[in-house]
């Protein structure tokens, strides 16, 4: 069975915060999912992306701080 992968974003204030949270996502994430990654824009705004199974999608409940691509 294949294995479906959820692509997402979200923008984060702040490069601490940004780094923080990348973190924490990074840790709780499963070996399934790629890394999250982040860049930032010209503003204070920092995008992180990532691309995770629907199971680390559900599991990390990140529906509430991310949009789906």
């Amino acid at each position: 069975m294949q294995k479906r992968f959820i692509e997402c974003f979200s923008y984060v204030h702040g490069r601490k915060e940004a780094k923080e949270m990348l973190n924490e996502l990074n840790s709780l994430k499963s070996s399934k999912s790629f890394p999250f990654i982040f860049d930032s824009n010209k503003d204070d705004a920092w995008l992180i992306l990532g691309t995770v199974t629907e199971e680390d999608w559900d599991r990390l409940n990140l529906e509430s701080d991310f949009m789906r691509v």
